[in-house]
């Protein structure tokens, strides 16, 4: 935030954000943070105020200060300010969602009087697209994991029945039936393997654990699109794969985790 003390910061920015730390924490943002070019002296007079004109208790405010007094933090974000004299260093008004060290989302206000894109409002709908994105992926991941393990006529049957639980966990339908197109043609693919033979009259061995592998691979990272089951094969050259879906020729990179 620009500073303490100032209008737009102590009537709405940080106010929106101590009220709307719940909702946030519902949606695995865990710390909040507000960075001003204060010191911890000033930073904790504000805080103080703000406390009191919310009749809040300090001990438990749910947002973090952090005081760099001569901007070496927003420097290296590249959101310091240089407001002249009387107010000299400053911070751009800015919001920054970051997991594990690594920035999901940053946004700078053009206007630093202004509160539109790192009002809490606005924080809580991107963490809002943040979290159903996670929570996709991980369910994705989960059944692929799952998957990769059956057999296809198995693994169709699996995903059919974990449709309904991919899909709330914010699943895109389209890409859904798609993978349920690929795994549906892979257990037609290996039913045809089965009443072939090898040239010295064994019963032939499909390949098909490695051709579902690949399949929900490419879907448990979003791209199924790029995989398209056919008798001419399939393309997952973007992601890495070498992939023929020809009886005897699979060649995946493993494991996938």
């Amino acid at each position: 935030m620009p500073g303490a003390f100032t209008p737009t910061c102590t009537n709405d920015h940080l106010p929106g954000l101590i009220r709307s730390a719940p909702a946030l924490a519902d949606l695995n943002i865990k710390k909040i943070v507000v960075v001003t070019a204060n010191d911890n002296y000033v930073n904790t007079a504000w805080s103080q105020s703000v406390c009191s004109c919310l009749k809040l208790d300090q001990d438990n405010l749910p947002v973090e200060f952090a005081a760099d007094p001569v901007g070496e933090l927003l420097e290296a974000l590249g959101t310091i300010a240089f407001l002249g004299k009387g107010l000299g260093v400053r911070s751009k008004r800015f919001a920054l969602i970051a997991e594990d060290g690594v920035v999901k989302h940053v946004v700078i206000e053009e206007d630093p009087d202004q509160l539109t894109v790192t009002s809490a409002e606005a924080l809580l709908s991107v963490a809002g697209v943040l979290e159903r994105k996670a929570r996709s992926a991980a369910a994705e991941m989960a059944v692929a994991a799952e998957i990769y393990k059956m057999k296809p006529l198995e693994a169709l049957a699996f995903l059919k029945a974990q449709s309904a639980t991919l899909l709330a966990a914010g699943m895109d339908a389209d890409e859904l039936n798609e993978a349920i197109d690929i795994v549906a043609g892979a257990s037609g693919f290996a039913s045809a393997a089965q009443v072939g033979t090898t040239e010295g009259g064994a019963a032939a061995e499909p390949s098909s654990a490695a051709t579902i592998g690949a399949a929900l691979a490419a879907l448990a990272i979003g791209a199924g699109a790029y995989y398209v089951y056919g008798a001419q094969g399939g393309d997952l050259s973007k992601l890495g794969f070498d992939v023929s879906t020809t009886l005897s020729t699979v060649v995946i990179p493993l494991p996938i985790s």
